[in-house]
């Protein structure tokens, strides 16, 4: 039973770290995309609007 439980315990945690590691390479490969698509959206209506 505690064996078990430990087993399980170690399965969702390693769950939770594939999927924080998965993410993180992700946020790291989207992220300049988007820091662009971000720069290109937002520069415009703040110079038009000064």
């Amino acid at each position: 039973m505690h064996h078990q439980f430990l087993s399980a315990r170690n399965a969702v945690l390693l769950a939770l770290a594939v999927a924080m590691a998965w993410l993180f390479i992700l946020l790291n490969i989207l992220s300049p995309l988007e820091v662009d698509s971000a720069k290109q959206v937002y520069t415009a209506p703040i110079f038009m609007n000064h």
